[in-house]
């Protein structure tokens, strides 16, 4: 179940339907967007469409969002590397995602997809809130956790993010544990925690901090652990497979190939936020011997993380339209884009 929900999670996350429409958003002052905030164009958009958040100097601020959307930014820490379609990140305070039926997960925001957005605006409230189900998650920059908002949800993945503190908050009190989480190729500073008796699957992330996953029923693999204090607090129940891990101070042990290795051991250390975390050639301890044969860590996989948060699909840099045309007339539109690949 735990492979499915991974291998399916690429075609899910762009999945893009042809009938959809692609609404551009810009705040910034003179430009020719049709959109210059989120609330205008969360109202004009249909269920499936597309919102594109261009970069900007100035933040958008925060939305409540109650349909199914992709929402879409040009990624983060975009003059630090390489390559990159832009050089300014959309930055957003909170995304909440939301039902319109208070007793159905599968209702409103469910299935929204967001990528490639900075949640950096207020330190104190930028977050995504999830209170729906099957949710995607991917190629964001965040300084606080995705907030996991209702006891209920299930099939929320969270994957090739960057977390400049802890990746998943929660409400503790009563809460019965979260079914089908996946929480996959992401770059966590601080800690990483999930509610007793979860399920899903914690895999190919690098955490710095403290792990907390009791009676967990699904997979902890090909991870790297980086905190030297032996605080970790974990257990699998059920099909739960702990294994492949690499932990600075052993707090996996070394039964079914877990290791140990220091975070000097494993890094270049330089270059970008992000870039730093890169394995070193002579990283032995976690290099060609994750559980699917790859790299331990965020770079290995079948989805690797992405420097910058680059989407897999063209991103549009400049986008030139007539301001008027003639009915059964041709026009020109001139349109440049850019991919990284």
């Amino acid at each position: 179940m735990v492979r499915t929900t991974l291998l399916s999670l690429g075609c899910l996350a762009l999945s893009f339907s042809a009938s959809a429409t692609i609404l551009r958003v810009n705040n910034t002052p003179g430009n020719s967007a049709p959109y210059q905030d989120l609330i205008t164009a969360h109202a004009a958009a249909a269920t499936g469409d597309t919102l594109y958040i261009e970069g900007s100097n100035t933040p958008y601020g925060s939305l409540d969002i109650t349909k199914r959307l992709v929402i879409i930014g040009p990624g983060y820490y975009l003059t630090e590397n390489p390559a990159t379609p832009a050089s300014l990140p959309a930055e957003v305070n909170r995304l909440n995602l939301n039902r319109t039926s208070d007793s159905d997960p599968l209702s409103g925001a469910a299935g929204t997809q967001i990528m490639g957005l900075s949640f950096t605006e207020n330190s104190n409230a930028a977050e995504v809130n999830v209170h729906v189900s099957n949710v995607f998650i991917s190629k964001n920059l965040f300084i606080n956790p995705v907030y996991l908002g209702s006891n209920d949800i299930a099939g929320v993945q969270v994957f090739q993010n960057f977390f400049r503190f802890d990746g998943l908050g929660y409400n503790a009190n009563s809460n019965p544990g979260f079914v089908e989480i996946g929480f996959y190729n992401n770059i966590v500073e601080r800690n990483l925690s999930l509610p007793a008796n979860s399920t899903g699957a914690i895999v190919h992330n690098l955490i710095a901090g403290r792990l907390l996953a009791n009676a967990f029923n699904g997979e902890i693999r090909s991870n790297l652990f980086t905190s030297p204090t032996d605080n970790f607090s974990y257990s699998t129940a059920g099909v739960g497979q702990i294994s492949h891990n690499t932990a600075a101070a052993g707090q996996l042990g070394a039964d079914n190939n877990n290791n140990v290795a220091a975070a000097s051991t494993l890094f270049v250390g330089t270059g970008s936020t992000d870039g730093k975390y890169r394995l070193r050639n002579d990283a032995t301890a976690a290099k060609n011997n994750a559980h699917d044969g790859t790299d331990r860590g965020p770079f290995g996989g079948p989805m690797p993380y992405v420097l910058s948060g680059q989407s897999d699909i063209p991103v549009i840099i400049y986008l030139e339209v007539p301001p008027s045309v003639t009915p059964s007339a041709p026009f020109e539109v001139t349109i440049r884009a850019v991919s990284r690949d």
